[in-house]
């Protein structure tokens, strides 16, 4: 053997000794890192789809219907009277499939696939990187999850889809910009972009802008960048004010974040709902910056590949909780919705019945209204949970936008109903629902023309032309209106005077205060107006329409609240005899057994004592009279 190769022979083992020395502790091999790759988003895409069709499903096919689609031209102009309606164009068109709400998050899901491999792609991620690459879509998902009540007041068409899409063109955008070598194209390309991609992209179109003149900044192999970087800012501060005076449905203060999400503001108490679409927009100017700075990414590597893998898992696992709204009584009331569409009156009462928490005032007019329906508020309806939790929101939130047109209808004032419909649909923007309730008031109001003109524009939407045909049959047969399950029993409710009046927003004071001081000749009216006295706690409203009511019903057995109420005016007043009435021997055994308990703790402090009497006669009447009180409605 040759001296040389005794010294190569020497050599070689070192060389791989050190080589050892130096590989990670947690090295992955190429075929591994590949399937990482693809087996993460398609794992964590599972995950959150399982999750949002389970625990979000009533909440998804609300989002549809707080959202309208219509292929003409007509809705595409609308859209396109801001910059960025070319996304909320195409949002909408995606949003409408909410209806079934797992093909609406499966559409979700390949949209965020696409966001993964483009964001992969473009920003080259490496493949053991995976998680990295998920932060967009965790910052996306967690903007849709965390709206909770605010699905009621966002005046972003498209909503769940828009950003998603936007973030896509932005990351399309940048790749072609990459590739481009000409100092010359990268300025018209920089130009172009800005200016024909603001009034289709708004927002986004100058976040991309953005992010090519960031690029060029750190990029120093362009002789011209200075000019590029200067010409980039200046067509972004530019062009949106030229633009400007071509729209006239903008503020001048919203012109470089329109696209963006409306009425959001930038306040301490909503700063929360931008935290993901600020992580969003820095997520790419940061992975651009490291890339690009060596002594950066040298240290990043030479941490252990478990330790940052780790790192990134609970900064995912802590983004998705904390955006996701979770509020048990937000998610009855949507429940409670779409039960009360599908006339399921037992299933809102089970919903009333099974929480665990104080409900909101609209839950419980609900649970009323579906007591009423079935015949049954006026032995039950003391029998559910009580109060008036104000709803979880960060903003003011009035019954009426959220749930009061259905109790509008239903309880027969039509004109409210429809008056609330068009007002929201200016401020908001039409949508499924107040189109529905468009056509479903004027029928009832006999207005079959009006009807008709709204149901020519349901009949175009995908997944309502069934419905819009039903309704179109009663305009050509009223007189099938009687016999629908819906409608039908909402008529007799219509027989009232034709008077002006308001309700200032407050739905429950307000049919509270009109039917208790009204007087109808049908009989679901009637019981409606006593009801409404006996939830006043009025003793001089009660009574005529108590006995009203006994003389519209001879025959038949008086409902247990009725007769409480009447027991206990009774015994307190004395303005009215009722020695004479033939109360129920189990109503009269708990009045004195209540009477005798108000004696025994006479003295006590209320709030001591309210435990203990609600826990023995919270379903009476005599509970809710005396321990019920400062309810606030909204």
């Amino acid at each position: 053997m040759t001296k040389n190769n005794r010294k190569t022979k020497n050599v070689e083992p070192k060389k791989q000794k050190a080589i050892k020395q130096r590989m990670p502790i947690c090295a992955l091999s190429p075929s591994t890192e590949r399937k990482i790759t693809w087996i993460t988003p398609l794992l964590f895409c599972l995950i959150v789809g399982c999750l949002l069709c389970t625990c979000n499903f009533y909440y998804l096919h609300r989002i549809q219907e707080l959202s309208l689609f219509l292929p003409t031209q007509l809705f595409w102009e609308e859209q396109m009277r801001v910059p960025g309606g070319c996304l909320n164009y195409v949002g909408c068109f995606l949003t409408q499939f909410f209806y079934y709400p797992w093909l609406g998050t499966l559409l979700l899901i390949f949209v965020w696939l696409a966001i993964y491999g483009l964001t992969h792609k473009i920003l080259h991620i490496p493949n053991k990187w995976a998680l990295l690459t998920l932060i967009p879509i965790v910052a996306l998902l967690a903007s849709n999850t965390q709206l909770g009540y605010w699905i009621y007041y966002l005046k972003s068409p498209g909503y769940f889809f828009s950003h998603s899409l936007g973030f896509i063109t932005v990351l399309l955008a940048y790749g072609l910009f990459k590739r481009l070598k000409r100092a010359w194209v990268l300025l018209c390309f920089l130009i172009l972009w800005i200016g024909l991609g603001y009034p289709l992209f708004g927002f986004y179109a100058l976040l991309g802008g953005t992010y090519m003149i960031f690029f060029l900044w750190i990029e120093k192999e362009n002789q011209l960048r200075g000019l590029l970087i200067t010409t980039g800012i200046l067509a972004i501060i530019s062009l949106p004010l030229l633009w400007y005076y071509h729209y006239t449905h903008i503020r001048l203060a919203d012109i470089y974040i329109t696209a963006l999400p409306q009425p959001f503001e930038f306040s301490s108490r909503d700063i929360s709902l931008w935290i993901p679409f600020i992580l969003l927009t820095i997520y790419p100017i940061i992975l651009i910056g490291v890339k690009h700075s060596k002594n950066v990414c040298n240290r990043l590597l030479s941490i252990p590949y478990w330790i940052n893998q780790t790192i990134l898992l609970i900064f995912i696992i802590f983004t998705v909780q904390h955006f996701w709204y979770r509020d048990s009584n937000f998610r009855a009331e949507l429940t409670m919705h779409h039960a009360i569409e599908k006339l399921n009156w037992e299933k809102v009462l089970d919903i009333a019945r099974e929480s665990t928490e104080t409900p909101t005032r609209l839950m419980v007019m609900n649970k009323n209204l579906a007591l009423f329906k079935l015949g049954r508020a006026g032995n039950e309806m003391y029998k559910y949970p009580d109060g008036g939790k104000a709803p979880k929101a960060t903003m003011p939130v009035r019954m009426i936008q959220i749930g009061g047109r259905m109790l509008y209808m239903h309880y027969g004032k039509e004109n409210f109903c429809y008056r609330w419909c068009l007002e929201d649909a200016v401020e908001f923007g039409m949508k499924v629902e107040y189109l529905k309730f468009l056509i479903k008031t004027s029928l009832l109001s006999g207005e079959y023309t009006l009807a008709n003109k709204y149901i020519s524009i349901l009949e175009k939407t995908f997944f309502y032309k069934d419905e819009a045909q039903k309704l179109k049959s009663f305009v050509r047969n009223p007189e099938l209106l009687e016999q629908d399950a819906e409608l039908g029993p909402i008529l007799p409710m219509m027989c009232y005077q034709d008077v002006l009046d308001g309700d200032q927003a407050l739905i429950e004071l307000y049919l509270l205060n009109y039917f208790s001081h009204s007087d109808g000749e049908t009989r679901p009216f009637q019981e409606q107006t006593l009801l409404s006295a006996l939830q006043m706690k009025d003793i001089q409203l009660f009574w005529p329409r108590f006995f009203r009511y006994a003389n519209l019903h001879q025959g038949e057995p008086m409902p247990i609240h009725y007769q409480e109420a009447a027991l206990l005016y009774g015994t307190l007043e004395k303005n009215v005899d009722i020695s004479r009435m033939p109360f129920d021997p189990s109503v009269k055994n708990r009045f004195n057994e209540f009477m005798s308990w108000v004696n025994k703790y006479n003295g006590t402090d209320e709030k001591e004592m309210e435990p203990f009497f609600k826990e023995r006669f919270g379903d009476t009447f005599f509970y809710h009279y005396f321990f019920v009180r400062g309810v606030k409605s909204y």
